[in-house]
């Protein structure tokens, strides 16, 4: 999704969002990849709306953990709940497939990875994240 209006830079970094020792308590296997251009999906969303987008891969298996934070226009912020089915305006979490889209305030964050089964999957990184923009 482009960018339209202007977004708020995010200013934080992937560490900022979960720390090392979060990510291992979620799970001890899970690396942060450094240098990480997502050409699409969530982090593309972010990037493109000046947030950040940060992705953690198992060291055996290479299952992806995708996060993505941005502080868009309001216009971007609208279509991305409008996209999630989400009433405009609304807060809160939304699950589909085996991503967790969150509004809060004027951030959106997304999580995705074929890790999670439900939203509760991802609790601990949900809070964290939330807790690092709030």
């Amino acid at each position: 999704m482009p960018s339209t209006g202007s977004a708020t830079p995010v200013g934080l970094g992937c560490l900022d969002l979960v720390s090392l020792d979060t990510m291992y308590q979620f799970d001890p296997n899970f690396l942060l990849q450094d240098a990480f251009a997502p050409d699409g999906g969530v982090g593309a969303t972010a990037v493109a709306n000046q947030g950040v987008a940060c992705r953690w891969v198992t060291g055996s298996g290479g299952i992806t953990l995708d996060i993505a934070v941005a502080q868009p226009s309001t216009a971007v912020l609208n279509d991305l709940r409008d996209a999630a089915g989400v009433d405009d305006g609304a807060t809160g979490e939304y699950f589909a497939g085996t991503a967790v889209q969150v509004f809060t305030g004027t951030h959106w964050i997304a999580l995705a990875s074929e890790y999670f089964a439900s939203p509760a999957d991802a609790r601990l990184l949900i809070d964290s994240v939330t807790a690092a923009v709030g």
